[in-house]
């Protein structure tokens, strides 16, 4: 049951961090590299480089996808019940996030959790089903 509950958690966290990527506006692509997801705390300091996407919505690069399996990794080895956070720390994020452009919707954070739960409500689609 505990592994159940660990893939419920990476998984939920895992979604809402890939959808927050694919919907963060993209000019050079450093708002979209700067997504991380931590445990316990919150990132504090900006992270070095872009993303290396053209377009808002591109699919994920092959950085971006080792960068995932790094994250999926770490979250299935948290603690049961341990705060993940999915911080962002360019310093104009905010002005994204509120619809300063055009190319992703105001509150791409929000819009992102809204569909995660709303797939969840409407698929009760959380977990592999390998039967841990």
């Amino acid at each position: 049951f505990p592994l159940r509950v660990k893939r419920v958690q990476s998984n939920l966290s895992g979604r809402i961090y890939s959808g927050i990527l694919l919907k963060t506006p993209v000019l050079t692509g450093h708002a979209r590299h700067n997504w991380m997801p931590t445990l316990g705390e919150p990132l504090e300091d900006e992270l070095e480089g872009v993303a290396g996407v053209d377009y808002t919505g591109e699919p994920f690069t092959e950085t971006e996808i080792v960068k995932m399996q790094r994250v999926q990794r770490l979250l299935m080895k948290a603690p049961l019940g341990e705060t993940v956070y999915i911080s962002n720390t360019a310093p104009y994020i905010g002005l994204l996030g509120h619809g300063s452009s055009a190319k992703a919707p105001q509150g791409m954070v929000e819009v992102t959790i809204l569909e995660v739960l709303e797939d969840v409500q409407d698929n009760g689609v959380l977990t592999d089903d390998s039967g841990d």
